[in-house]
């Protein structure tokens, strides 16, 4: 074998101009096609954790409250991260959306901004923005109030510099009307036009401006090692996200009571009449219906028109709650499943107060029985959507719905990001179209300089027979030139394809066009995956490989006699 090995190596050598020229079809093949898979890697990568990532993540988790589509509130921040690690796999990174357009007031100018919050480690901010102006480290020193960074586009419009103040104007998560004052740390320039537009504050500052406590946040994005599996994952974390009734669990009187608010949708409500039966006073459907079990009402000699003085503790601070109800009616379970402590009230009764201080979680649940769908919960998850044309129609119904308690959507970068995802499709089935054709007629070239190039040494083969030679051998000789050939040409095209593309990266592409936000600090992108590039080298040596077996089999096999009579002419 080691033989035929230098054999096939000597004729590379000896027939170096034909190899040369066909060596050159098979680089350059090589050439276009890592050049072209890793100029599409690169937008994926650049679309999906630079552009999306800052927009809605891979997967974000959106919960609001009284309708309000505008601002994103998650009361228990920790619950709900525990919630999303226990029910997705691969996870990079969660991160807090805190978000909001407000109106900056510069040296003379003013502006619409985006403002977004950032935890205290910008390590990985850096890595998409360059500071040119100022010092990053200024954004985590706890000595100034407000700092700011931001993108250098901006502040020119505004006329800003370092240590200059920002006076913002915004609107709280309440709907309220708030001014703050931020002073300007750091000026950056974006690698990407796209986030040239935003400016940046920390976390903790822009929560406590729009009025967030501690403890709660806006939109949760999960980042996810492999973003192509958010659709599956976020099916898999809206299975598990159901909610409990919105309890006020407290007491009155020393006695242990559940308040639960009943929907106000008149068919939930005739479904909550069949369950009980009011025996005092009544039961409409009003913002003022509170009912009252008849064995909890005759321990505590409560009857209609009396006041319920509850006592709560809230979950997530050191603060008590106090609700007062007036009793409109004494109600009796139909069905014997249901616990006598339980409290039924219009859900807008306790809605407010459960949002405001949220309680904390009853242990054990009371026992619901028939009531178990007709509370009111927490929050009412939203079923899941797959494209943007469901993401769009679930909003517009959602709208009609105006639900009062919370609105929890699991959402991912198909349907919010749906015009990117798609052109990123797009974008990889016509550069892989164009590919495929380009390489099926270089293909098409190299097969028939192989046929020709064996056909022409069809005498050479007889001679080979006549001095011993095994038809096997042959084979393996002409297979080993033809894979030596494609693996140094393949090779040869891959150091061409790896400089050609760092030259086009070194071009800058200054004019301003949407396309820019493809580009990364104003330049091509383009991303070369080993792995994929290994596929790939493997892929044209194997079917130059089997271009050659076809012919040189036929040749190979031909009789001794036949091959040395064998005349092109």
């Amino acid at each position: 074998m080691k033989t035929i090995i230098r054999l096939s190596l000597r004729n590379l050598i000896r027939q170096k101009q034909k190899n040369l020229l066909l060596g050159a079809a098979i680089a350059f093949g090589t050439l276009t096609l890592i050049t072209a898979t890793s100029f599409v890697n690169g937008i994926t990568d650049t679309l999906f954790n630079r552009v999306i990532v800052y927009m809605t993540g891979h997967i974000e988790i959106h919960l609001s409250e009284n309708g309000s589509q505008y601002y994103s509130i998650h009361r228990d921040t920790d619950r709900m991260k525990a919630l999303i690690r226990q029910n997705v796999t691969g996870i990079k990174q969660i991160q807090e959306n805190v978000s909001v357009f407000a109106r900056g007031i510069g040296n003379g100018k003013s502006d619409n901004l985006i403002l977004i919050g950032l935890p205290p480690d910008i390590s990985q901010f850096l890595t998409q923005f360059k500071v040119i102006e100022g010092n990053a480290k200024d954004f985590s020193n706890p000595a100034i109030e407000n700092p700011m960074i931001i993108s250098e586009p901006k502040a020119k419009h505004l006329r800003l510099k370092t240590n200059d103040l920002l006076r913002i104007r915004l609107r709280t998560i309440n709907g309220q009307q708030q001014t703050a004052v931020m002073r300007v740390v750091a000026i950056v320039k974006s690698t990407n036009m796209f986030l040239d537009a935003t400016s940046y504050g920390r976390l903790s500052d822009i929560k406590t401006i729009m009025g967030y406590r501690p403890y709660e946040t806006g939109n949760l994005q999960v980042i996810l090692n492999d973003p192509m599996t958010a659709p599956a994952q976020a099916d898999h974390l809206h299975n598990a996200l159901d909610s409990p009734p919105a309890w006020i669990s407290g007491t009155m009187d020393g006695a242990t009571v559940w308040v639960g608010g009943f929907k106000r949708d008149p068919a939930t409500f005739a479904q909550l009449r069949q369950a009980v039966r009011v025996v005092s006073g009544t039961a409409t459907l009003s913002k003022k219906t509170v009912l009252v079990s008849r064995p909890f009402a005759d321990a505590h000699n409560i009857r209609v028109g009396s006041a319920l003085p509850l006592t709560y503790a809230a979950r997530l601070e050191s603060a008590t709650g106090n609700l007062t109800l007036i009793v409109t009616g004494i109600y009796e379970p139909i069905v014997q499943d249901i616990g006598t402590n339980i409290i039924l009230a219009h859900e807008e009764l306790i809605l407010s107060d459960y949002y405001r201080l949220l309680p904390k979680l009853p242990t054990p649940l009371p026992k619901l029985g028939a009531l178990a769908n007709l509370l009111v919960p927490e929050w009412t998850l939203l079923d899941r959507t797959h494209t943007s044309e469901e993401f769009k129609k679930k909003n517009q119904e959602l709208g009609r719905l105006k639900l009062k308690n919370g609105v929890l959507d699991v959402r991912t970068m198909v349907e919010t990001a749906s015009t990117i995802v798609t052109f990123d499709a797009a974008l990889r089935i016509i550069t892989y179209s164009a590919v495929t054709l380009l390489f099926i007629i270089i293909l098409i070239g190299i097969v028939n300089s192989l046929r020709m190039n064996i056909r022409e040494r069809t005498r050479e083969i007889g001679t080979m027979r006549a001095i011993g030679m095994h038809q096997r051998q042959i084979l393996s000789l002409f297979i080993l030139e033809s894979f030596f050939l494609a693996l140094f040409a393949s090779i040869a095209g891959l150091i061409a394809a790896l400089l050609f593309m760092g030259g086009l990266s070194l071009i800058p592409i200054t004019s301003q066009t949407p396309l820019n936000i493809f580009l990364v600090d104003h330049h091509l992108f383009f991303l070369a995956q080993w792995g994929t590039i290994l596929i790939n080298l493997s892929f044209i040596v194997i079917i130059t490989v089997i271009a050659s077996y076809f012919p040189a089999r036929n040749a190979a096999y031909l009789e001794c006699a036949d091959a040395l009579r064998h005349s092109e002419g």
